[in-house]
């Protein structure tokens, strides 16, 4: 009886191993790390993905002829998983898991080796947020300074007729709004060159009193990243949009905010 125990753990121990190695009694492993190409990450710190993974097919000539249909059948099945996906940084190592078929793995008797890859973050971008959309237009900014001449210069020909020089015009900023998109959407890229992939389209709007009779609405391009919204001047989207309430303003701000993005939120700042 003890004999017939210790023969029968040795085949357990033994049919683990050589599951362990091949995935199935007499199958073959591979690495699974050989069959790609350097997997990389992009996004922003609060919302990491995965770059399109590509598969080396110069790496299935390695593979045994027996296992060759099977192999290049069984690597579409492949799908990655992250950990972590937010709150990273550059220079920050997150983990990335792979997950296949593995019942066709099974019938292929295929197993794989070194099927988790630990990827050092670089590249991604910092998301904007309301307080850095807020010190933009901390009072006597040139963001605000800018602002306001450039509705003195829309203002024209209503300055010339109705206030001379302008000086009597009195505009002041009645409200600060990000337009934030709570979900990753396709970035266009003929207007953004170099962009690729899925990326927030977040934006910011200023509703401006000018006098008591009319409000202006500006909404911002869109932006991508705290360095963008540092560097660059202002971007505007469309031509100006007066108002004769600070209602109708609220009205075309969110009809603005809802029909261009899916998905967005409009956030009052101040």
């Amino acid at each position: 009886m003890k004999k017939i125990t210790i023969l029968i753990l040795i085949s357990v121990i033994s049919l683990m191993s050589l599951t362990a190695c091949g995935g199935r009694f007499g199958g073959t492993s591979y690495d699974l790390q050989s069959f790609f190409k350097p997997l990389t990450v992009t996004g922003y710190s609060d919302n990491l993905s995965l770059t399109e993974p590509e598969i080396d097919y110069d790496m299935l000539d390695t593979v045994d002829d027996e296992d060759y249909a099977g192999m290049s059948e069984l690597l579409q099945t492949v799908e990655f998983t992250l950990e972590p996906v937010s709150d990273v940084s550059n220079g920050d190592y997150i983990t990335v898991t792979a997950n296949w078929d593995e019942d066709m793995a099974a019938d292929y008797k295929i197993g794989f080796t070194n099927t988790e890859w630990d990827i050092e973050v670089s590249g991604i971008r910092e998301r904007v947020t309301e307080e850095d959309i807020d010190d933009l237009f901390s009072e006597g900014s040139e963001t605000l300074y800018n602002c306001r001449e450039m509705i003195l210069n829309c203002m024209h020909y209503y300055l010339t007729h109705e206030d001379g020089d302008g000086s009597d015009v009195n505009i002041e900023m009645e409200g600060l709004y990000f337009i934030k998109d709570i979900e990753a959407t396709e970035v266009r890229t003929d207007w953004r060159p170099g962009i690729e992939g899925e990326v927030y389209l977040d934006r910011y709007a200023v509703v401006f009193r000018v006098n008591d009779n009319l409000w202006y609405v500006m909404t911002c391009d869109y932006v991508l990243d705290k360095e963008e919204l540092a560097e660059s001047e202002p971007k505007f989207t469309g031509i100006p949009e007066w108002a004769d309430s600070y209602e109708t303003a609220m009205e075309m701000l969110k009809a603005t905010s809802t029909d261009e993005l899916v998905g967005t939120e409009l956030i009052q700042i101040r």
